[in-house]
């Protein structure tokens, strides 16, 4: 019926978060978003950290030290729910996706650090989370951004195109 495939944990990685970042724009279920999501965004940490990169969301810097373990539980949360049932089979969780496209971002950086490659995807979902949150920006992001001609029209937009999914869709299927 299926056929197996040798697989490394990086195709693995890219993959979850390519299925990842088109459920995100089909605006498909949060749940399953979030599990591909933290999933790959794991296995790059993992892999970066093997080369001696530090990922920006779990190691933030601007985290105080007595308070990094509250900070990792806290992105943990979703992620550990949604893979584990051996401790809490009847609890429940608050889910909300706000810190899914952190994940989608941090695992989009870490691939690119790690493989030098950047699929089409993952292009598509930074030029959305560029227009959605750039007044986050620093200076310093903000002049990376305008060096790259698609993301610097997007940028120049504003919000303009924050909720338009279908937009990003078609620069996906184009």
């Amino acid at each position: 019926m299926f056929s197996t495939e040798k697989v490394t944990k990086l195709d693995a990685a890219e993959r979850l978060l390519s299925e990842a970042i088109n459920l995100f724009f089909e605006q498909r279920n949060m749940i399953a978003v979030h599990a591909l999501a933290s999933a790959a965004f794991q296995v790059l940490a993992d892999l970066g950290a093997r080369q001696g990169f530090v990922n920006c969301l779990r190691d933030n810097v601007m985290i105080c030290a007595d308070r990094r373990k509250e900070w990792v539980e806290l992105l943990n949360r979703a992620q550990n729910f949604f893979k584990h049932a051996d401790r809490d089979p009847h609890s429940q969780l608050e889910f909300s996706p706000n810190l899914t496209p952190l994940f989608i971002s941090e695992a989009i950086h870490l691939q690119y650090k790690i493989s030098g490659n950047q699929p089409k995807t993952s292009t598509t979902f930074q030029m959305w989370f560029i227009s959605a949150y750039a007044d986050l920006l620093n200076d310093s992001a903000k002049s990376t951004v305008m060096q790259t001609p698609a993301l610097r029209n997007l940028a120049e937009q504003g919000n303009a195109f924050k909720g338009n999914f279908e937009l990003y869709l078609e620069l996906l299927r184009e």
